[in-house]
């Protein structure tokens, strides 16, 4: 939001006369912030400040805020100058989000002058399709078993994801190992299991907002 000389008008000698004031504005580069869930994505904020006449005012301090640091943090592009405007009337800075979703609101205020702006900071919508390979359903008692696992990570619209290390949980076992996203979205992994019960395996994949899972009955030990 701009404030400055926009369309108020007061009635002098019954004459429209238009108040001239000095102007600031806040700008962001984007209204929505969009962001692949365990990166962090930055776009630019700009503040400028103009006399009376338009021209732009240098050495200008201006008091700037941003509603919650969790969601990300600011640089000015220019940090020997910090918040005060450069020689183009701007201050110039850089939002980075964190891989938080969340509503950041940004404020700048000269004297009684004030601007905000809102971002909207959103995460990626992702599938994550887990699926367990074949493996013998019985082994002797005492003998190892490895459970070998596929993960296919996409997009929404079904773009793969590449270099990717998604997180891996089971209800039993051990993980021995487990890859990140290669050029088609796939990771591989293998689940160590070892035990003298029949149970139900559960293997769960996640990037911290979107989850996939499968599941299988083994048995160890017997019939």
């Amino acid at each position: 939001m701009a404030v400055g000389c926009d369309d108020d008008k007061s009635i002098v000698d019954g004459e429209a006369i238009t108040p001239i004031s000095p102007s600031l504005t806040l700008s962001i580069g984007t209204d929505t912030l969009w962001f692949l869930p365990g990166d962090s994505v930055a776009t630019l904020v700009t503040i400028f400040y103009s006399d009376v006449n338009g021209n732009a005012v240098q050495g200008q301090r201006v008091e700037f805020s941003y509603s919650d640091s969790l969601l990300g943090f600011i640089e000015f592009l220019e940090p020997e100058l910090h918040s005060t405007t450069n020689s183009q009337g701007r201050v110039d800075m850089l939002f980075t989000a964190v891989g938080i979703e969340g509503n950041e609101i940004f404020t700048a205020s000269v004297g009684n002058i004030t601007a905000t702006r809102a971002l909207a900071i959103r995460v990626i919508p992702t599938v994550i399709e887990v699926e367990i390979g074949q493996f013998p359903l019985q082994e002797e008692f005492g003998q190892d078993m490895t459970i070998l696992f596929s993960v296919l990570y996409t997009m929404a619209d079904g773009d793969p994801i590449a270099a990717k290390q998604l997180r891996v949980s089971a209800n039993s076992g051990r993980v021995l190992s487990f890859s990140e996203t290669d050029n088609a979205g796939q990771a591989f992994g293998e689940l160590f299991v070892n035990d003298d019960f029949v149970y139900e395996i559960i293997i769960t994949v996640t990037d911290g907002f979107a989850a996939g899972r499968d599941s299988t009955v083994i048995s160890i030990g017997g019939d």
